[in-house]
């Protein structure tokens, strides 16, 4: 199994296991990502993204394919709630609906939530507290494309800040901390979580300016002091509030001991979070940077919370397919009685079509086998008709076009690699250049892209994803590039 912990800048990838109580954790990786790939939280490219998530489980040699996924986002909204408590604190969709109507949200947003404890209202009707999450859906959405087009199986989303409460409720060590801050610290974002009585009662995230701090410690620090300052601000606002006993900071930790003589005011111990006895780790890693990504191997400790977004999701869908599944199987045992005896009226018939149903399979899969051996041939035909194409067109354009043009076809070429080839003509209107291709493996169109980009000859190159077709060692893919020839190249455009 895999968990990936997304930020705009950073993938977090472990492979590991829930074994028991124990997680195992066998081998950690972190893929820093291009700008613009994932935008506060949102899958801003998935063609582009899948590419590069690919090319690095690829290089890693990373083969599993199911998945659990951990994100956050600015635009991710956090509630505590007090609300009528239910018949049944399991009927999610009753606590749902409530915590819509109280947030005064639309379905465009996901929904999950924790049950942090219960109360009573001033007519000591049974309440219950619940921090509540939602989630635009498109953020879900995004993930769930993206996973769709690495044909990887996700079983699981959450939210990240949601992780490393799992991590809490299950260390006793941390829960004696109580009241408790958990600090995420990354040099685009700041996560601060607040523990009370071993539940979460309060999460906020926020960002910030990575390149205006530049990896500059005292910068990010001050960040950091401004927004533990807020949350204890908040925390001594709440009715019966207890002091603070510990900060805890995880993630990327720039100079801890001056980070933790900023916090010296707050009069609270802190300390990096350290790996817990329950997770037995292969190799050697910083714990405190991939705990999100390894909390979230953790279950959840109660059953009435609802923290998977996938299941918040489908679960509009679930319920009329099962009303109606009862339908069909409350019809199909009343009918039962009735058909009984023409059930063996037609079961020689049955056997007699399952023989003839074989036989047919038999010979359809000779034919298949035939159709692929007659279609590797043809693709080594195509394979030879297009490199015979590429040697024309490009004697052709040595020939008779001008030297230029034939400059720029140079530069298309260089980083071809084995199996790449451009297919038809090359479109080149002023500074505008556009350019079919076709090749063997869906990992090139990246690798071509970031190929041309490092050149330095074109600029503004756009990438919409590719097409394939065939299948096995016969599988071919199509894209296309449009770009702009960049100034200073020794190109003038026609006038």
């Amino acid at each position: 199994m895999l968990s990936l912990d997304f930020t705009d800048r950073q993938v977090k990838i472990v492979r590991g296991s829930l074994m028991g109580s124990k997680i195992r954790i066998i081998q950690v990786e972190t893929l820093n990502l291009p700008l613009g790939l994932i935008e506060n939280g949102f899958v801003a490219d998935v063609p582009m993204l899948a590419g590069e998530l690919l090319e690095f489980l690829q290089t890693k040699d990373i083969k599993e394919k199911d998945i659990i996924a951990e994100i956050g986002s600015g635009l991710i909204l956090h509630k505590e709630l007090i609300l009528p408590k239910p018949k049944s604190l399991k009927n999610s969709n009753v606590i749902e609906t409530m915590i819509k109507s109280n947030m005064n949200i639309s379905n465009d947003y996901n929904i999950s939530y924790n049950i942090v404890g219960e109360a009573e209202d001033e007519n000591k009707n049974p309440m219950v507290r619940v921090l509540a999450t939602a989630v635009p859906q498109r953020l879900v959405d995004g993930y769930t494309r993206l996973f769709s087009h690495l044909g990887l199986s996700l079983k699981s989303l959450f939210v990240s800040s949601g992780c490393i409460s799992r991590l809490v409720e299950n260390s006793q060590k941390l829960l004696a901390l109580s009241p408790l801050m958990m600090v995420q610290v990354e040099y685009d974002f700041i996560a601060t979580n607040l523990y009370s009585d071993g539940r979460l009662v309060l999460s906020r995230r926020v960002a910030i300016d990575a390149e205006e701090i530049g990896g500059d410690s005292d910068a990010l620090v001050q960040a950091v002091y401004d927004n533990v300052f807020r949350m204890i601000q908040f925390m001594n606002s709440r009715p019966d509030s207890k002091p603070l006993k510990e900060i805890t900071f995880y993630g990327k930790i720039p100079d801890f001991v001056m980070l933790s003589n900023s916090m010296a005011s707050f009069n609270t111990s802190t300390h990096v979070l350290s790996s817990p006895g329950n997770v037995v780790a292969f190799c050697e890693f910083d714990f405190a940077e991939y705990a999100n990504a390894i909390s979230a191997f953790f279950k959840a400790k109660s059953d009435f919370d609802r923290i998977d977004l996938l299941k918040s999701s489908a679960a509009k869908e679930k319920k009329p397919a099962s009303y109606y599944g009862l339908i069909l199987a409350g019809s199909i045992l009343a009918s039962c009685a009735v058909v009984a005896g023409v059930f063996f009226v037609f079961n020689s018939t049955n056997n007699r079509l399952k023989a003839q149903i074989a036989s047919e399979e038999n010979e359809i899969t000779q034919y298949k086998a035939r159709e692929e051996v007659l279609n590797g041939k043809i693709a080594r035909l195509d394979s030879i008709n297009m490199y015979s194409n590429n040697v024309q067109m490009a004697k052709y354009l040595f020939d008779f076009q001008p030297t230029i043009v034939t400059d720029i076809l140079k530069k298309l070429e260089e980083p071809l690699t084995d199996g790449m080839g451009i297919v038809g003509t090359v479109s080149i209107s002023g500074y505008n250049v556009t350019v079919n291709y076709e090749c063997k493996s869906d990992s090139q169109p990246v690798e071509y892209v970031r190929a041309l980009k490092e050149q330095g000859y074109f600029e503004n190159i756009s990438y919409h994803g590719y097409t394939g077709q065939g299948t096995g060692d016969n599988m071919k893919y199509n894209f296309s590039l449009s770009m702009l020839i960049k100034g200073g190249n020794t190109y003038e455009a026609e006038q």
